[in-house]
C-alpha cells in the first residue's frame, strides 16, 4: 500500500513538474488515394489515382516544448477509379468511400516559438462509412451484332448508385500506419495556424478473406491546414 501511494505521488509530482498543455482544433483538406490490387490477366482494366475531402478534430497532450500525443477524431475520402484499355476503351468507373477515421501519434517538434516544424507517427483505426459508384459501361442488350460498334454511342450507358454493404464479402473495418509532417504558426497564447502532410498506409483488406476476390488495400495521402487552440498549463509569456 504505501509503495502504490508513493508511486502515485511519484506520478502526481511529475504531471506537475512539466509544462503539459492540451491543444484542439479542426483541420480540413485533400485526399489523393491509390487503392492497391491485382489484376491479374486483365490487362486493360487500370486502377487510378482520385482525389476526395478530408476534415478533423485534432486534440494533442504536449508533455513539454517537443513532445506530445495527438488524436484525431476524421472523416476521409479514399477515393479511386477503374478505366478500361484496349477494345473497352471508353468504359470507367468512379468510386467514392467514406471512412470515420481515428489516428494516434507520437509527435516530436522543433524550432522557435512562433515558428516551428513537426514530424509524427503511428497508427489509425476507422470505419468504412459508405460506397458509391458512378461511370460509364455498356448496354450489352442493344449493342450491334458488329463487333467494332459494341462501344458504340448508342451502346454507352451512364450511371451513378449506392454500393450496398455485403456482410459476408466487404470489411468494413479500418487499421493501418500514418506517418506525417508539417509547420505550425503561433499566432498568440492561445491561437495557433498549422499545414501539414499525412499518409495513411492501409493494412486491412477490404475484402473479408482472399477467397471473395483479390485483397485490395488504400493507401492515402492528406494535404490538410487547421488552425488550433492552446488550452490548460501555458508556458508562453
Amino acid at each position: 500500500m504505501k509503495k502504490t501511494l508513493l508511486l502515485f505521488a511519484c506520478i502526481i509530482a511529475f504531471a506537475a513538474s512539466v509544462k503539459a498543455q492540451w491543444q484542439v482544433g479542426v483541420t480540413a483538406g485533400y485526399a489523393l488515394n491509390t487503392m492497391s490490387t491485382d489484376t491479374r490477366y486483365a490487362y486493360d482494366l487500370n486502377y487510378g489515382n482520385r482525389g476526395g475531402i478530408t476534415f478533423g478534430v485534432p486534440v494533442a497532450y504536449s508533455f513539454n516544448e517537443w513532445f506530445a500525443l495527438r488524436a484525431d477524431v476524421m472523416y476521409i475520402q479514399k477515393n479511386y477509379e477503374k478505366t478500361r484499355s484496349g477494345f473497352f476503351k471508353g468504359l470507367y468507373d468512379k468510386t467514392t468511400n467514406s471512412f470515420a477515421s481515428l489516428p494516434l501519434v507520437a509527435q516530436f517538434s522543433f524550432g522557435g516559438e512562433r515558428l516551428k516544424g513537426f514530424v509524427n507517427g503511428g497508427g489509425y483505426i476507422g470505419y468504412w462509412l459508405s460506397s458509391s459508384i458512378k461511370g460509364k459501361t455498356a448496354n450489352l442488350d442493344e449493342r450491334d451484332t458488329n463487333p467494332t460498334d459494341y462501344l458504340s454511342q448508342t451502346n454507352q450507358v451512364y450511371f451513378e448508385t449506392d454500393v450496398d454493404f455485403n456482410s459476408l464479402r466487404d470489411n468494413r473495418f479500418d487499421y493501418g500506419l500514418t506517418a506525417g509532417a508539417g509547420l505550425e504558426y503561433r499566432l498568440n497564447n492561445l491561437l495557433g495556424i498549422t499545414a501539414e502532410v499525412r499518409h495513411y498506409y492501409g493494412l486491412a483488406n477490404l475484402y473479408k478473406n482472399k477467397t471473395v476476390g483479390d485483397p485490395r488495400y488504400n493507401s492515402t495521402w492528406a494535404f490538410q491546414i487547421g488552425c488550433k487552440a492552446y488550452l490548460g498549463n501555458n508556458s508562453k509569456k
